[in-house]
């Protein structure tokens, strides 16, 4: 994490990306699923049997359903990322600050000590 403000953690865009907690990216974390197109033949077969519908119909309803699950991901995906971009938004101001704070006690105390 990066520095804290007001006894909260700030992100800083260089904290992102660097494994966190879990040891992996966000490049390497999506890594292991299957392509948008890719349907497993255990699914179909089971859409078929649970629905009676035809093999045709079943891998439509499992795409048209894998098409709204990536919607609804894409969906909090941008939610994580406007969260994080107010974050960063947060922790710029913050910085701004501190670095106004200093300057003026640096002005305070030039003050006092000139004769």
């Amino acid at each position: 994490m990066g520095k804290t403000c007001c006894d909260i953690p700030c992100i800083s865009m260089s904290d992102l990306g660097k494994g966190g907690a879990h040891g992996c990216n966000a490049h390497n974390l999506f890594d292991g699923m299957p392509s948008q197109h890719e349907l497993f033949e255990e699914d179909i077969l089971l859409v078929m049997n649970e629905e009676k519908i035809t093999r045709e119909e079943a891998m439509h309803l499992l795409q048209e359903e894998w098409a709204e699950a990536m919607r609804r991901f894409d969906e909090k995906l941008d939610q994580l990322l406007e969260f994080f971009g107010v974050k960063v938004a947060k922790s710029e101001a913050c910085e701004n600050r501190e670095e106004g704070h200093s300057t003026s006690i640096n002005s305070t105390s030039k003050n006092v000590n000139t004769p």
